[in-house]
């Protein structure tokens, strides 16, 4: 009888412990609540249960959702990006840019926004996922694989979009309040009060640089001085830094929209093509610079350059 009893209880315990849930079975339970929480828009929520989660840091859903959390932060909503800001994006040479400065997000108001800078912390997130330490595609993937990898630079291409954005509508002081069906003419120096046509104020020594008299707004034939914000290179080491965060924005979008796969985006894939020629034609040596501290150590001219030659061409 004290056998039987005995072999009862054990049969009650182990099955008491079998209605357990495993580690997985809890983790999956946090994750769907921080994804439910992010649906109904309530980042404290997400970020304080994504606080319980440990030994997940370098797992890519985890790094997904903490960096989809920070963006949360800075006002940025999946869902909305989708049926509000996508629709209005033009994918051709020459009118991404003005489309970009468009959308509903890009309502920046000094350098040190609020919500500009939440938005860089989550594009760092992803773009050295995993420790990588040097920003690419091709480096995310030897670390997750190409998959994985892929699935993480879809969310940072959503998020470079709208910085990209947010940069070259506040900088380029275009005017973001126009309508947008059908896509107005965008141009530098539109905003209320501008008086630039140009993104930056060039050095003499790349004034040369510019496009030709007749053919941008920013060319040749013209003195007018850039954004405010974005005073000559050589006399304000702070406008280097802020060109630079613009660069490495579209850099790692070109490298972006080049490897991971866009269904029925073959024109964004153009686009890369068609950066890189023309990187390539015009010997610009920053084209293929993804990371701020090695942009900032180039030379200011090169910086210029970039800019002079590929950009004030993107948004004329």
């Amino acid at each position: 009888m004290k056998r039987l009893s005995f072999f009862i209880f054990l049969s009650l315990l182990v099955g008491l412990s079998s209605c357990g849930k495993t580690d997985e079975e809890k983790l999956k339970i946090k994750y769907n609540q921080i994804e439910l929480a992010l649906n109904n828009r309530d980042c404290t929520e997400a970020q304080k249960v994504l606080t319980t989660i440990t030994g997940q840091e370098l797992i890519p859903k985890y790094i997904k959702l903490k960096s989809v959390i920070t963006a949360c932060f800075g006002g940025f909503d999946l869902l909305g990006f989708f049926l509000n800001e996508i629709p209005t994006l033009a994918s051709s040479s020459g009118s991404l840019l003005g489309s970009l400065t468009q959308f509903s997000y890009s309502n920046m108001t000094s350098p040190t926004d609020s919500n500009y800078l939440k938005i860089k912390s989550a594009i760092n997130t992803l773009m050295y996922a995993g420790g990588v330490t040097s920003s690419s595609n091709a480096n995310r993937s030897a670390v997750f694989g190409k998959a994985q990898a892929d699935q993480l630079d879809i969310n940072l291409l959503y998020l470079t979009l709208v910085q990209m954005g947010k940069f070259f509508q506040y900088y380029g002081e275009v005017d973001n309040n126009l309508p947008t069906n059908p896509a107005p003419t965008l141009y530098k120096g539109t905003a209320l009060g501008s008086t630039s046509n140009c993104i930056l104020t060039y050095t003499t020594a790349a004034t040369a640089l510019l496009p030709p008299l007749g053919t941008n707004l920013c060319n040749i034939g013209v003195t007018s001085p850039g954004s405010a914000d974005l005073p000559d290179i050589a006399l304000n080491p702070l406008t280097k830094t802020r060109l630079c965060e613009g660069i490495i924005l579209f850099n790692n979008f070109i490298d972006l929209v080049a490897n991971i796969d866009l269904v029925g985006s073959n024109v964004l894939s153009g686009l890369a093509t068609n950066f890189t020629s023309l990187c390539s034609t015009a010997g610009i040596t920053t084209c293929d610079i993804r990371d701020q501290a090695v942009c900032e150590a180039t030379a200011d001219l090169e910086i210029e350059s970039f800019y002079a030659v590929l950009l004030e061409e993107q948004l004329p």
